[in-house]
């Protein structure tokens, strides 16, 4: 701690130090886990689950609007920041914003105090707090100094009322995790370390000690998948344990649907559906539709927000849906040619919806 920042404390500035930034407490105790990204994401469902939410994310573009018009995009919203692109910049607040709860936006300004740069910062080396004398929000960096929300833009995914940190579904669910990946932890080693034979050789002859141990030698002396010759009236009989019950693959099946769930990324759009299950187009449809509208719409609406903050005033960002929504192409053309009929707009702008040029427009035929 710096002589100012104990200074600080002395005056009653800060009520306590940060909690370590590594840590989260759970029970009353500190709880390392499930804080660093690297060990969340070594679970196969929480990694697919994070992929699709930042895949879909990373792919939509960002409008300027004055007045309910869309103008032209400023330098800063075009490229946040200048070292990556902006779907890298978008892809990494989602990950944080998914694996911890939290994102962090380190804003570098110019002269003019007008945003030209904001860099998206690991949230292990933020750590939020309240002053509890000014009620404002503070922020705590890696190099040990404290940075207001004019420095630092702060993206929460689930906001508690009270807290400065936001909270993420890795977060809430810890025990959950926890007990799924100590599942697979218990099925590996129940297959390396339960000490059951993969098989057993009998045979109705009197052997003598020799003759076992020599046979035994022959028997394992063979590599695996050779062909092996039976004398002696030998019979092999396998006792391998079946995959379904050496990794409780029905337990593991049921979390994944839970990991997922918690998440909200639909089965289906995971392929996790089984073959058994009846899922129609219309069914997985609005299941998208509904992953898109209440699921990704809060990462959405708060990068929105985040960037509207960092625009001038009577300016908004908006983040273009269209392409995640749109129905396909069969469907699309079906509602053009009924709005069409029924007048509600013209064949010019039905080419507009779906970027088709005029060019492509079909020609008058020649009048004699």
């Amino acid at each position: 701690m710096s002589i100012l920042q104990r200074i600080g404390n002395a005056l009653g500035l800060r009520a306590s130090e940060p909690a370590p930034l590594d840590t989260i407490p759970v029970d009353n105790r500190s709880v390392v886990l499930w804080t660093r990204p690297t060990t969340a994401v070594r679970i196969g469902a929480v990694y697919s689950a994070v992929s699709i939410i930042a895949t879909a994310i990373e792919q939509l573009s960002i409008k300027v609007e004055r007045a309910g018009q869309t103008t032209d995009t400023t330098p800063f919203i075009a490229k946040p920041d200048p070292d990556i692109t902006r779907a890298d910049w978008l892809h990494e607040i989602t990950i944080s914003l998914a694996l911890r709860g939290n994102a962090y936006l380190r804003v570098y300004r110019d002269n003019a105090g007008l945003p030209t740069i904001a860099r998206v910062l690991n949230p292990a080396h933020v750590q939020p707090w309240i002053n509890p004398q000014t009620g404002r929000r503070m922020f705590t960096l890696a190099d040990g100094r404290d940075y207001t929300t004019q420095d630092v833009q702060h993206l929460r995914l689930l906001k508690i009322p009270g807290e400065p940190a936001g909270l993420g579904p890795i977060q809430a669910a810890q025990h959950e995790l926890t007990g799924y990946q100590e599942l697979i932890h218990a099925g590996t080693s129940w297959v390396a370390e339960s000490g059951s034979p993969s098989g057993i050789l009998s045979t109705d002859q009197q052997l003598s000690k020799e003759q076992r141990k020599d046979l035994l030698a022959s028997w394992n002396g063979v590599p695996a998948g050779r062909t092996r010759l039976l004398s002696n009236g030998l019979t092999y009989t396998a006792n391998l344990i079946s995959p379904k019950d050496a990794q409780f693959l029905e337990s593991r099946r049921f979390s994944k649907t839970e990991i997922l769930d918690l998440f909200g990324i639909p089965a289906s759009l995971a392929l996790g559906v089984d073959k058994g299950d009846s899922q129609t187009y219309s069914n997985v449809s609005q299941e998208w539709l509904g992953f898109v509208r209440f699921k990704l719409m809060r990462y959405v609406s708060e990068i929105e927000w985040a960037l509207t903050e960092l625009t001038p005033r009577g300016q908004r960002i908006r983040i273009n849906l269209e392409s995640l929504l749109r129905s396909d192409a069969e469907t699309r053309m079906r509602i053009h040619a009924a709005a069409i009929e029924a007048g509600i707009y013209s064949t010019d702008y039905a080419r507009e919806l779906e970027h088709i040029p005029d060019t492509a427009a079909p020609k008058e035929p020649a009048h004699d």
